[in-house]
């Protein structure tokens, strides 16, 4: 309990304690008490490395959300992709959704993307991943089509457009088979 507030109800007690007269009844007495608070609004800073990592993973998270349900049109894709991978995207999804087939992540998934490095120059980014993919996919009877692990490293280029960074291009430059890791 605060010392103001303490301080309060022993000076009311003292108070209704000295006003009672010989043989009368107490009167009820009762306290309200208010506390006002006050916090300086919270600033943060983005670092641009970090701005742009938080733009690439949201993309990744765009892209497993559609393979699962594809959706060629979902407005979210043209959030964080431009030319030339937008298109290559929303070819892929048509063809996922024409198809029946979709992709998801199997129980205790290691699939994961490690960032190594971000370079910014400019309105440009140069961003190297690591990632080891065992999501699977699935034809439109549910049967399984894909479930093959890999471990992939790609380099990636990001392009800032009115403030927010988007994925441009992915390039595969190793697959491995199985879980080879990622040592950052």
């Amino acid at each position: 309990m605060g010392r103001g507030l303490w301080a309060g109800l022993v000076a009311l007690s003292v108070l209704a304690a000295c006003s009672s007269g010989g043989a009368s009844a107490a009167k009820a007495t009762s306290t309200t008490s208010v506390t006002t608070s006050t916090t300086a609004p919270t600033t943060t800073t983005t670092s641009p490395e970090d701005a742009v990592k938080k733009a690439y993973l949201d993309y990744w998270t765009i892209l497993d959300r559609l393979a699962a349900a594809p959706d060629p049109d979902d407005p979210a894709l043209a959030q964080r992709a431009i030319e030339p991978v937008f298109s290559s995207v929303q070819g892929d999804l048509s063809t996922r959704k024409a198809q029946g087939r979709t992709t998801r992540l199997p129980p205790n998934s290691k699939y994961a993307h490690h960032i190594q490095s971000v370079v910014i120059h400019d309105a440009t980014a140069s961003l190297a991943d690591c990632y080891v993919d065992d999501r699977v996919q699935f034809s439109a009877d549910g049967a399984v089509i894909n479930d093959h692990v890999s471990t992939l490293t790609a380099t990636v280029t990001l392009v800032q457009i009115a403030g927010d960074w988007k994925v441009s291009d992915v390039q595969i430059q190793k697959r491995g088979d199985g879980d080879l890791g990622c040592a950052a």
